[in-house]
């Protein structure tokens, strides 16, 4: 069965997890980069650890029970080591575990929340997880409750898993005297997608931060062609407009942290000459930004910006590309900032332009953590 309401519990006192004062700045680091044959696979070891405030490795999966953390591959488990290696280096850097996944989908955490014996046996094996290979905590990356095979039940269900995680974490680190373990979440937030999946004034309260993707707001499956993660917009889909809806539904703003892409969403233009925002187009897919940044260096493409929504695109033959430069995100850095929300999320580490193919390394990381430490407006351009 599925829960419609929520059982009361007493909140369990428990270490404190200690964050920081600045901005967070949460990078996710996907297992397969490693599998890449285009000379940019990106190693566990190679990552700059002072760039991220938290790395979550994506991605682990669920047992068919749905109340077992398991790795994509055995392999998985040296990534692992190997990532949490870093913390020697910087030992305020946090690593979590990052459940779920788009590949993932909703059949197994449907499973998962059916019943509280489920979440229960699943938050022990969680925490057991977590403790033995050395991780900080656990991001819940579900896509998406009450959609893609999850039943409209399942919204109020995913609440009622982040609440039994957050009171066996601080359990666990009431009697352990370990500091508590992490509880984050990976939204996909825009109108619809909030109302059909999320709680949102329970998940703010049960999670210690929520990672907002604010990005494919526009694709392939358009027809057409749109910025993909538009800070300002005539419509909803936009990372102001998103923001805005998450705080009037009660999400704590400091435990908002704005996710930027460092990928292209790529469209394939119906005519090369007929190129502006809303061009007909079909078909698609992603770029990552160290390809963006070549094509642009060797000027087999041409830069465009937006005025309106403070990001760029660039067209390079029939492919019509919107992504995030340096400049986009210093000024995204700038309005976290302004509007007093917890942090950038990036998605992923990985694709950033580690190896320096276009210049320095980590172009877009870098931007980011210049922007957080710096005062004052960024200019798009």
């Amino acid at each position: 069965m599925a829960f419609t309401g929520f059982t009361i519990l007493v909140f369990i006192s428990a270490n404190p997890v200690v964050l920081g004062h600045e901005l967070w700045r949460v990078c996710y680091y996907s297992s397969w980069s490693l599998q890449r044959s285009d000379g940019h696979a990106l190693l566990p070891e190679d990552i700059d650890a002072n760039l991220c405030t938290h790395i979550n490795f994506a991605f682990t999966t669920l047992d068919s029970n749905g109340t077992e953390i398991l790795t994509e591959k055995v392999s998985d488990f040296n990534l692992m080591q190997r990532l949490n290696a870093l913390k020697t280096r910087n030992p305020a850097l946090k690593t979590l575990i990052s459940l779920g996944g788009w590949e993932m989908g909703s059949v197994k955490f449907h499973k998962l929340v059916a019943t509280h014996a489920n979440m229960n046996k699943f938050a022990q094996n969680a925490i057991n997880f977590l403790r033995a290979h050395n991780f900080d905590g656990l991001d819940v990356d579900w896509e998406y409750p009450a959609a893609r095979g999850s039943p409209a039940t399942d919204k109020h269900a995913f609440s009622e898993l982040l609440m039994v995680l957050h009171n066996a974490f601080a359990a666990e680190s009431q009697r352990s005297h370990k500091n508590r373990l992490l509880l984050t979440t990976a939204v996909a937030p825009t109108h619809y997608r909030t109302e059909q999946s999320y709680d949102v004034r329970m998940i703010s309260r049960y999670c210690d931060f929520i990672n907002m993707m604010m990005y494919d707001f526009h694709g392939s499956w358009d027809n057409k062609t749109g910025p993909h993660s538009a800070l300002y917009s005539d419509d909803t889909n936009n990372i102001n407009h998103t923001a805005s809806h998450w705080e009037v539904l009660g999400a704590q703003k400091d435990k908002l942290v704005i996710g930027v892409p460092f990928y292209g969403k790529v469209f394939t233009l119906l005519d090369p000459n007929d190129d502006d925002v809303g061009s007909a187009s079909f078909g698609g897919g992603d770029m990552p930004y160290y390809l963006i940044c070549k094509a642009l260096q060797d000027g087999t493409a041409q830069e465009i910006v937006l005025n309106n929504e403070r990001v760029p695109y660039m067209v390079q033959g029939k492919n019509w590309v919107t992504y995030d430069n340096p400049n986009s995100l210093r000024e995204k850095v700038d309005f976290v900032k302004k509007r007093g929300y917890g942090g950038i999320m990036v998605w992923a580490i990985d694709l950033d332009d580690t190896h320096g193919a276009c210049g320095h390394k980590y172009p877009l990381m870098n931007a980011v953590v210049d922007g957080i430490k710096q005062s004052g407006s960024s200019v798009v351009g």
